[in-house]
């Protein structure tokens, strides 16, 4: 909060001690991402999703030529 980490709970340290804060690595669980894979298939026709994110872009972005 406002660039400083505050404990969730109340913690017994004299007032100046010094701590070092570790965040682990992010463990990744592979056998549950691979068993995701073609979860959404089907579900969305992405031709018709990439031309509509093509043509909003064209409301706000003016067209781009290479010469």
């Amino acid at each position: 909060k406002n660039g400083r980490i505050e404990p969730l709970e109340a913690v017994e340290l004299p007032e100046g001690t010094e701590v070092e804060v570790v965040i682990p690595a992010a463990t990744t669980d592979l056998a549950a991402f691979r068993s995701s894979f073609g979860g959404w298939k089907g579900l969305i026709d992405t031709d018709a999703f990439l031309a509509d994110l093509r043509a909003s872009r064209t409301l706000t972005r003016p067209e781009v030529r290479l010469s």
